[in-house]
């Protein structure tokens, strides 16, 4: 009877494994070993004989399947009907070295989210050690879910009192056991905030994955280290490569995943854009957003932040809630764009807002506007919104520097310009501005009195192209 009873309970095993595809085998056993525990002690203490135990461990292994497929959720699914349920913390879990929280501050929230990361395993200590030449690289500690890692690391120079830091012009690199990159990608590291006569940093560099099954367990980290540039030197720093192998020591909690199709669209006077699809993982928080242009305008941008609040907070101080949830990395495609925000998946906090401030539209041509230098007033301009915010006169080297503004409201402006390399006097004839146009620090011009005026200029891109709320909207997700 315990021979027939163990065959068709094999089999029950093996159907509900084939029926949940979608689960990893080492969740499914997982599931299968706890209900084997828990119809075993259920049967030490009842005597109804074997179709009661066999019917029990089939409920108990369904029940731990169902919750894993539809309450816990499955790596990949578009849709969540229930946010997931972390265990709970470990009763002795590592603390997270404290230079953390020196970079980014004690509430910081990526100081907040590796703390909880370690509360529920998803962090651990490592302590290995490398050395190439001079310089020594130590491996203090990781975290990584299903989409994110983040390692902490602490650099040492043995050679120079300069400390080290990543080199600039070579991003750090997660390979495969072949030796070749992950579909990852490196987002961001800290800059040392060292001494120049320190020569021991501690940083923490972060790594992003599209989606969820990218991340196999062992990899190697390929990163250059090279000493900080002395000011005024023209010494090139040395460089030295590293290749560190890691073994990722993920615990449970780091497959959660809560996913939120958010289908929301959204008008900005004559611009729309659509709120995708919310996903948020222990580590991180995405919000994808789709591009609706209208009048052949191409969308080139969009200002969008979150914040995570508690419900006890009102409505007019929740956009600066604790500047909590501030986004890493912002992918844009022709399609639309992706923001990587530093993720509270344990907060205590229940509620979820986004915020969009506008967005920032291609422009279709440049606009001309003309200017009198010498009276220092507008003539023409196509946008009644430009100003002219300011200009500083050097007769000395008889150059004129012009800065614009752009008045989204009547009471906010910006001077964000850029402008072409040349401009117009006032016989139609062309000449070339004497310092091109970076932006924010206006343009400037030669002998501006010996043209004849009015001078016009052509801005390529500027405030104006951008579609703003009077207000910044809010929309609560959660």
């Amino acid at each position: 009877m315990a021979d027939q009873e163990e065959l068709l309970f094999k089999q029950q095993v093996q159907e509900a494994k084939q029926a949940a595809r979608r689960i990893s085998d080492e969740a499914i056993d997982l599931a299968v070993r706890r209900g084997m525990q828990q119809a075993n002690r259920k049967k030490a203490h009842r005597s109804t004989g074997f179709w009661y135990s066999y019917k029990s461990r089939l409920k108990i292994i369904a029940i731990a399947l169902l919750v894993l497929c539809i309450g816990g959720g499955i790596w990949g699914t578009q849709h969540l009907l229930k946010q997931q349920l972390a265990t709970k913390p470990v009763q002795r879990h590592p603390e997270i070295p404290t230079y953390v929280s020196q970079i980014f501050g004690e509430l910081d929230n990526f100081t907040l989210a590796l703390r909880a990361a370690a509360a529920h395993d998803i962090y651990w200590p490592v302590g290995q050690t490398f050395i190439s030449g001079d310089y020594k690289v130590t491996i203090d500690g990781m975290a990584a879910d299903s989409q994110r890692i983040i390692i902490l690391y602490t650099a040492e120079n043995k050679g120079s009192k300069f400390p080290l830091q990543l080199q600039s012009n070579t991003k750090p690199k997660l390979l495969g056991s072949d030796g070749k990159p992950l579909n990852g990608s490196f987002t961001w590291d800290t800059r040392s905030k060292a001494r120049p006569d320190q020569t021991v940093v501690s940083n923490v560099m972060v790594f992003d994955f599209e989606g969820p099954g990218q991340i196999p367990d062992a990899l190697t980290l390929s990163a250059v280290w090279q000493t900080q540039a002395r000011q005024g030197s023209s010494v090139k720093p040395k460089a030295e490569q590293f290749s560190i192998p890691l073994t990722l020591k993920r615990g449970p909690d780091a497959a959660l995943r809560e996913v939120k199709d958010l289908n929301r669209d959204v008008a900005i006077e004559d611009q729309h854009i659509e709120l995708r699809r919310l996903t948020r993982t222990p580590l991180r928080t995405d919000v994808e957003i789709r591009f609706k242009p209208t009048g052949g305008r191409e969308i080139v941008d969009t200002d969008l932040f979150m914040n995570l609040v508690s419900n006890k907070v009102s409505r007019s101080t929740r956009l600066t809630y604790d500047d909590l949830l501030k986004y890493d990395r912002r992918i844009t495609t022709k399609q639309g764009q992706t923001y990587y925000f530093t993720s509270s998946f344990f907060s205590e906090h229940k509620e979820l807002w986004l915020n969009i401030f506008g967005l920032t539209l291609k422009p279709d041509k440049n606009t001309p506007i003309t200017i009198n230098t010498i009276t220092k007033t507008i003539v023409k301009s196509s946008d009644e919104r430009i100003k002219l915010d300011n200009y500083i006169d050097n007769p000395t080297h008889h150059r004129l520097r012009i800065y614009l503004n752009y008045h989204f409201t009547e009471t906010s402006g910006g001077t964000y310009f850029r402008m072409a390399n040349s401009f117009t006097d006032g016989k139609g004839q062309r000449h070339k501005l004497a310092e091109p146009s970076t932006g924010l620090n206006g343009f400037v011009i030669s002998n501006h009195k010996q043209y004849p005026q009015p001078l016009t200029f052509e801005i390529i891109d500027y405030g104006g192209h951008s579609r703003a709320f009077p207000e910044p909207l809010e929309i609560q997700v959660r």
